[in-house]
């Protein structure tokens, strides 16, 4: 049970840090468009 537990954990910690590269991804990839508009 004990497992499962730190899994589910470890599984939220991983999705967190996917979301917050996906994130900051999106910033530069919106930086590097307007860099290109100017």
């Amino acid at each position: 049970m004990e497992k499962l537990l730190s899994t589910k954990a470890d599984i939220s910690k991983t999705l967190k840090q996917l979301l917050l590269d996906y994130q900051n991804n999106e910033n530069s990839i919106k930086t590097d468009i307007n860099g290109l508009k100017s």
